[in-house]
């Protein structure tokens, strides 16, 4: 099975999803963003390397993606990380009703306090545990 996580730029949520999916399953995993902009580069920022190297992950070669159509075809199943307002702004129809998309109600943790970004990095920990033990 294929995992594919999304979420609004591919700097933090998605990239957080995939590291602890990899660390939990044996299954593949890949990440991506609904809007990736060039200007940003394909660095994830130190911030968010320092913020993973916290927990025990290294996260300083994982590389920024622009979510396309062959991503979407070859996951079995995309787990988007975006809030409902996301949702409606950046994700197309054709993408939104897919039976194998699931949302997971996320914030963005990047313009955050570390407070804040703690909360929903362990969020998406225990999230990622239940989806590993629901798919194996």
């Amino acid at each position: 099975m294929k995992v594919l996580f999304v979420c609004r730029s591919n700097v933090g949520r998605s990239q957080m999803a995939a590291a602890f999916f990899r660390r939990f399953s044996k299954n593949k995993v890949d990440s991506a963003g609904l809007e990736v902009k060039n200007d940003e580069g394909d660095e994830l920022p130190p911030q968010i390397i320092e913020f993973m190297g916290e927990v025990g992950y290294d996260t300083s070669k994982y590389k920024r993606k622009q979510l396309t159509k062959n991503m979407i075809q070859k996951a079995d199943k995309i787990i988007m990380l975006l809030t409902p307002s996301e949702r409606r702004a950046y994700v197309p129809k054709s993408i939104r009703n897919l039976p194998k998309v699931t949302f997971w109600n996320v914030k963005d943790a990047r313009w955050t306090p570390h407070s804040t970004q703690v909360k929903i990095r362990e969020r998406i920990r225990k999230l990622v545990k239940n989806l590993v033990r629901e798919i194996g």
